[in-house]
């Protein structure tokens, strides 16, 4: 057995015990390395402003943590994230934005699947959930689009802003639609300038 001189480590059969701290100082750009082979290792630096650098190499490099990871500072990532196998919260229980694909971003945003049967559900307190958007909206369904007020007296807008919109229930005149509006209880008012009933 080989002993460190004035160090609490040992080699002992390929091993290294202790009970002490290791100390590696080195202004190089190789300051600690630990590997398979030449080929397949793992190396870390440390810079003179104290950023840490951790670098696996061989043919399928790459981290694996086998328990919790948590940090007190900000993530950072360049080549994106796949995040799988158990619930993700962002922002639970905090007071804090969360942003998605904002900016200058021109990537496509989808969330949920139509291979599956799993709900989407967009809720607010006493905010509102506004949707803007610079191009068309398109809202396409294989079942029923429901529209509802949330208490009684809430009113449901549709082109009441000012910019003259042009609004139109089923005209793709490419199949014959059933249109109702209103019902025995309700009172229906219609009012415009000009009027165009075709049959």
């Amino acid at each position: 057995r080989k002993q460190l001189v004035a160090s609490p480590f040992a080699f002992v059969s390929n091993s290294l015990n202790g009970d002490g701290t290791i100390n590696i100082l080195n202004t190089g750009s190789n300051q600690a390395t630990i590997g398979y082979d030449s080929s397949n290792k793992y190396t870390t630096n440390v810079s003179s402003a104290g950023a840490v650098t951790f670098d696996a190499s061989g043919s399928g490099a790459g981290f694996t943590f086998s328990d919790a990871i948590t940090s007190s500072a900000l993530f950072t990532g360049n080549l994106g994230a796949t995040i799988s196998g158990a619930a993700i919260s962002l922002n639970a229980s905090s007071n804090f934005a969360v942003n998605i694909a904002t900016g200058t971003s021109t990537g496509a945003v989808t969330i949920g699947s139509t291979t599956t049967t799993q709900a989407i559900t967009i809720q607010s307190g006493t905010g509102d959930v506004n949707i803007t958007s610079t191009d068309d909206f398109i809202f396409t369904a294989t079942d029923d689009i429901t529209i509802n007020g949330g208490s009684a007296g809430s009113i449901i807008a549709i082109g009441t802003n000012t910019n003259g919109n042009v609004i139109n229930i089923g005209t793709d005149n490419t199949a014959a639609d059933t249109i109702s509006i209103g019902s025995a209880l309700d009172n229906v008012a219609i009012t415009g300038d000009d009027w165009s009933i075709t049959n």
